[in-house]
């Protein structure tokens, strides 16, 4: 079974979006109420979900995910201030965020 995108969780929960600066990165924390484990998959051009990881993944030096104890889950994704230096880049493991 394919995990709701953001756009489907929007319609009927609440998904929420932080921003956070923090030299040299900006830390982008997206906040769903699906406990279900982010994975990277391939989407179609005509898919209706399964892209925004690719998103998180394709802007990021680093990504990771953390299940919230009270219910859902946080993806972040920390970018570069600059996206030129793509070097270092990797995961972050689960309960790094």
């Amino acid at each position: 079974m394919a995990s709701p995108s953001a756009c489907q969780l929007a319609s009927e929960h609440c998904v929420r979006l932080r921003l956070l600066a923090q030299a040299p990165f900006v830390m982008c924390m997206v906040t769903d109420p699906g406990s279900d484990i982010p994975v990277l998959r391939e989407s179609g051009p005509t898919s209706e979900s399964g892209r925004g990881l690719n998103v998180v993944e394709s802007c990021s030096v680093r990504w990771g995910w953390h299940l919230l104890d009270e219910g859902g889950k946080v993806v972040c994704g920390a970018a570069a201030a600059s996206l030129r230096s793509r070097a270092g880049r990797g995961t972050l493991a689960a309960g790094t965020a």
